[in-house]
Parts: C-alpha cells; sequence; structure tokens
C-alpha cells in the first residue's frame, strides 16, 4: 500500500505486546512490522519527475478537447477540470455507466460505454443485443466488443490512432482526432441513455 498510495501518506503496521516482570503491571510495547521505505519512495520520486512530460502533455490534450467539446454541444464538458490521468470520463445518467475517452496503448484514443461492474454482463448483453443498429451510428468504423470475461468490467467501443507530435499543437490532424471524439461521444452517450438508462433518470 506504502507504494501506491500518494508519497505524502504513510502507512505503519504496529504489532502490540504486553509484556510483564514478575508481579509488576503489564506494560504494553508495540513492535513496527512494515513501515514506508524511503528507497521506494526516492524511486517514486524519479519515477514521477522522468513522467513529467506525458503528464503535461495530457493536461493540454484533455484541456483543449473538454473546450473543444464544450463549444459543440457537450455541456458536461464545460468547466470540467483537465487531469494527468489517461482518461476522463463523462456521466450520462445512471450509476455504473460511463461513456469515456482514454489515451490507449498503441498511440491511440479510445471512445467507449464503460460498465465498470458489469460481472454478470447483463448491460454488455443489453448492448449486444442491438449490435446492428449501434454499429449504424459508427459508419467505416471497428466497433469494438469487449465482453471482458476475465473481469467485472464491460466496454464497447471505438478506436482511433494518433501520434503525439502532430496533435501536440493546434493542428489540422488534431481538429480532425477532436471532431471524431465529438461525434464518437455523442453517439455512445445517446445509446447509453437509450439502453442502458431508466427514463425517468435525468443527466
Amino acid at each position: 500500500m506504502n507504494t501506491h498510495f500518494d508519497k505524502n501518506i504513510s502507512l505503519f503496521l504496529v504489532r502490540p505486546e504486553v509484556l510483564k516482570i514478575n508481579n509488576s503491571l503489564p506494560a504494553l510495547r508495540f513492535h513496527v512490522e512494515a513501515a514506508p521505505s524511503e528507497f521506494t519512495r526516492r524511486l517514486r520520486d524519479l519515477v514521477d519527475n522522468e513522467d513529467a512530460p506525458r503528464y503535461e502533455f495530457r493536461r493540454a490534450f484533455w484541456e483543449s478537447l473538454l473546450q473543444y467539446l464544450s463549444n459543440n454541444g457537450h455541456l458536461w464538458a464545460k468547466g470540467r477540470n483537465t487531469t494527468k490521468e489517461n482518461w476522463i470520463s463523462s456521466f450520462v445518467g445512471k450509476s455504473g455507466v460511463n461513456v469515456n475517452m482514454s489515451m490507449a496503448q498503441g498511440s491511440r484514443i479510445r471512445v467507449e460505454i464503460y460498465c465498470p461492474h458489469d460481472s454478470e454482463k447483463q448491460m454488455f448483453e443489453k448492448l449486444l443485443a442491438q449490435k446492428g443498429k449501434i454499429e449504424e451510428h459508427f459508419p467505416g468504423e471497428n466497433v469494438s466488443w469487449e465482453r471482458m470475461e476475465d473481469g467485472a468490467a464491460s466496454r464497447v467501443a471505438v478506436y482511433r490512432p494518433y501520434d503525439k507530435e502532430e496533435v501536440t499543437e493546434d493542428t489540422a490532424q488534431r481538429r480532425e482526432l477532436y471532431d471524431w471524439i465529438c461525434k464518437s461521444l455523442t453517439a455512445f452517450r445517446s445509446i447509453a441513455k437509450q439502453l442502458l438508462v431508466d427514463k425517468q433518470a435525468s443527466e
């Protein structure tokens, strides 16, 4: 846990021991079984510093994208804080159903309906039952149906490759990518609301 927690948080595992010498009153002594490793802390600080340019790129990319989305019909993106993470979610009116955009492996942007608590795959099956209609929203796209049998989550997604160097600044390639993300989000948010969210639920 010390490896994964914020570097400003330290966790200790302490074992109490009761001591008594002859007829003395019991005394309590504590043994530290586990404590933060300074080596681990220093190594993580080094990795964080090495990753700083990556985080800087993500923040700049998301900030510009959120502005683009808010100017093109996605009111949920207006005033949204940027992040150093490789994904951003949007809520569609039901807990456990998100429409996300993320930087996936292989230099690809992914837009998805993501159901993190779909261990029984009921939500995935609802979407799969409308596979043909859903794929009509993405002409020319290869819609990825990811049941994710080994985990609790499931997703339906579209992917698009991108060149980091070409989308760092405001270029034609970045505007084209933003437009694709915007349209994919619009389609997936509409699909999720129609098929997975109760009609009485509000956005």
